[in-house]
């Protein structure tokens, strides 16, 4: 027994569990190649310098075959995929794949709402939420509010006329605007409001949450409990549910009094009205699923409408088509024509520009899912449990999927065949596409039509965009142009 006290004998028992444990790691998934790594480190370096990642990774994915394998640390490999043929084997056996582990990052903030819950919960919710964002007839009623919150934005940006300006600040508030109005039916003003506690509380969890998805030691809760960091979500958490508790519990008096009948139809409203097997959404659930509405349609909308409002004005002929088709559309009545859902499916081409940048700027650029049981990708295993990445942004500037992939012609989808949900997914991969698609293009193309109307953006001279990928893909040197007053 004496072996039990001898260090030595410590000291082999350890280093030989390491040599398992890095023999299982570096043996995962072996059949499928991986770009040049370091022992330990794996492919860190690949994603230490946040603006180098989207094309560094993709230059991967090109250069072997549209799969690759990578580990970040001493840590089991996963997949980055962006390959035709694989999102085809996806859509055939999505019942087999649910959300990557990173996911459960989310889990404090939106709980088990529709983006993070799976199985027969996440089945329910979808099938008695489509309705909400599917229907025509509801998203008819947000028009109102889109033309509101953009007037806002038109009477903010015309005090910075002649001026260069950061699109992203007034282009967030914006979105948080319409979120909370068309969410919640809760007007916060967060456009005038600068200082709203309510806007720093969202940036702070979407911040939280995207470094500790990339930190080697966040990722442990046993770590991060203890960090400034966990400290910071608690708090913003505190200030967000207090406001969402406040209004579900004043809309839920008004609604017992019969007295919300002639409100402005909103989220919560037909959150409150609706069943799931015969029952109604607890306090609970209405909350989950208003935050997951507010985390998933706040700063996607942002970021596609700032990149939307650079590359036409990057783009002079494309601004120019835009205009022409909102003078052919409204026949003169330029300055306060009444928008309706039939006069924004008339803006064809301006349709064709909003899917080009969904194209170039995915607003999510990485989709985490896992496996839940083996399955064949051809001759290829893949393990249950395996972590795997659709890498939009890369399957989106593919060279065998899109001509000229890197630059701005939204004529390209005139051609629907560039629509195939195999090599253009800016919304997801079904089954768990997004559900509120049809109302981020409806609100891109209402505030994209006021904009058009009553500016001409003109592209700041020596300006680039450095692109980084977060939970949304953003540009570290932010989106800049200079607005001019259009002629009436």
């Amino acid at each position: 027994m004496c072996f039990i006290f001898n260090p030595t004998f410590w000291l082999i028992v350890v280093l030989a569990a390491l040599c398992v444990h890095f023999y299982k790691i570096y043996t995962h998934v072996n059949y499928i190649p991986a770009p040049p790594y370091l022992p330990l480190l794996g492919h860190y370096f690949d994603y230490a310098d946040e603006t180098k990642i989207l094309d560094r990774v993709s230059s991967h994915v090109y250069k072997y075959g549209g799969i690759i394998r990578q580990t970040v640390g001493p840590v089991k490999p996963s997949l980055q995929t962006a390959n035709k043929d694989f999102m085809q084997f996806l859509s055939q056996n999505g019942r087999y794949t649910i959300k990557a582990t990173f996911y459960r990052f989310l889990h404090p903030w939106l709980g088990e709402g529709l983006l993070t819950s799976e199985g027969e919960k996440w089945k329910t919710r979808r099938r008695a939420l489509t309705p909400c964002f599917m229907q025509t007839s509801v998203l008819k009623s947000f028009l109102d509010t889109f033309e509101e919150k953009s007037d806002t934005l038109v009477k903010i940006f015309e005090a910075h006329l002649n001026e260069e300006i950061s699109l992203v600040p007034f282009v967030k508030r914006f979105t948080l605007d319409v979120i909370c109005a068309t969410a919640m039916g809760a007007e916060q003003n967060i456009q005038e409001n600068v200082d709203s506690k309510y806007l720093h509380s969202v940036e702070t969890l979407c911040e939280i949450y995207t470094l500790r998805m990339r930190s080697v030691f966040k990722r442990f809760d046993w770590i991060y409990y203890f960090t400034e960091d966990r400290r910071k979500e608690v708090e913003a958490l505190t200030i967000v549910n207090d406001l969402l508790n406040e209004i579900i519990q004043k809309k839920t008096v008004v609604r017992q009094k019969n007295d919300d009948s002639n409100r402005r139809m909103d989220m919560l409203h037909l959150l409150m009205r609706m069943k799931i097997d015969g029952k109604p959404l607890s306090f609970h659930d209405m909350r989950e699923e208003l935050n997951t509405f507010l985390f998933a349609g706040f700063d996607t909308t942002a970021s596609a409408l700032s990149f939307a409002v650079y590359e036409i004005a990057a783009n002079p002929n494309v601004q120019n088509k835009i205009f022409e088709e909102q003078k052919k559309i409204w026949k003169g009545n330029m300055c306060n024509p009444v928008l309706t859902y039939e006069s924004i499916n008339e803006m064809v081409y301006l349709d064709l520009v909003v899917k080009e940048v969904l194209r170039l700027y995915p607003s999510v650029p990485f989709i985490g899912k896992r496996f839940v049981k083996d399955i064949y990708y051809g001759d290829i295993r893949l393990p249950r449990m395996l972590n795997f990445s659709v890498f939009i942004y890369a399957l989106h500037r593919h060279p065998d999927y899109f001509t000229e992939p890197e630059k701005f012609i939204p004529e390209r989808f005139e051609n629907k065949e560039l629509t195939d949900p195999r090599i253009y997914a800016p919304f997801g991969v079904k089954p768990r596409s997004c559900i509120g698609q049809r109302f981020a293009i409806l609100e891109l193309k209402s505030v994209l039509s006021k904009l058009i109307r009553n500016f001409e953006f003109v592209n700041v001279p020596g300006h680039k965009l450095v692109l980084t990928s977060r939970l949304n893909i953003k540009s570290q040197t932010g989106i800049h142009v200079i607005l001019k007053r259009r002629k009436k």
